[in-house]
């Protein structure tokens, strides 16, 4: 009898920590959310797409620290990914950034490109946090906001804003290249005809002087 007493007390036990494990395990919410997105600023500087900053702001809406990956993007352009390191729970964590990246000018403003006037695109800046192992509600994963403008006139080579000296110069370097030298560059091609010709620096001396930023 005692034996019977014994060996069902320490099935209890057994059973009892079992439920006391699973609930604990159960009792853990893994939730990582984006709620906050802001950029400023956004120009053509020498080729590059330069953006002056971008805010974005996680928070853990877990019981866990929790370790993921943050991908912030202008439309479909992957702009930066980084990762955020133990971010404990309840707790905000606020990145910013700079972003430098070229070559963009093809993706953003696609050809054939008009050539008298500056193309102007909005972008929607948005931020993306991985899915972390056991997470549940991802609705909050994705925030989306912060609109910059991008603007670049065709015959501004070097996309600071103002049509002067240092592009025709440019030009005229890349002068009686055609597609496939070494010399052609198809920003400098700005009839694309794939050749760039007295047509081209005709163009650019027409806007000399003039500034759009």
């Amino acid at each position: 009898m005692r034996k019977s007493f014994a060996f069902f007390f320490l099935l209890l036990l057994v059973t009892l920590s079992g439920y006391a494990s699973a609930s604990g395990a159960s009792s853990e919410v893994h939730d990582v959310a984006v709620t906050d997105v802001k950029a400023r600023s956004a120009v053509f500087l020498l080729g590059y797409l330069y953006i002056d900053s971008i805010n974005i702001t996680v928070q853990n809406q877990g019981t866990t620290a929790e370790t993921f990956n943050l991908t912030v993007y202008a439309d479909t352009i992957t702009l930066r990914t980084v990762t955020i390191t133990d971010l404990a729970p309840t707790q905000n964590q606020t990145i910013t950034l700079s972003v430098f990246l070229h070559p963009y000018k093809v993706m953003i403003f696609p050809p054939p490109w008009p050539i008298d006037t500056p193309l102007v695109r909005n972008l929607t800046v948005s931020a993306k946090a991985d899915v972390v192992p056991g997470e549940v509600d991802t609705s909050d994963n994705v925030y989306t906001n912060g609109t910059i403008t991008t603007i670049w006139w065709v015959i501004d080579v070097d996309g600071n804003g103002r049509i002067e000296i240092k592009d025709i110069v440019a030009v005229a370097k890349a002068f009686g290249s055609r597609k496939g030298d070494s010399r052609y560059n198809l920003w400098l091609d700005f009839n694309q005809d794939e050749k760039i010709d007295i047509r081209d620096i005709a163009l650019i001396a027409r806007g000399f002087g003039l500034k759009y930023l």
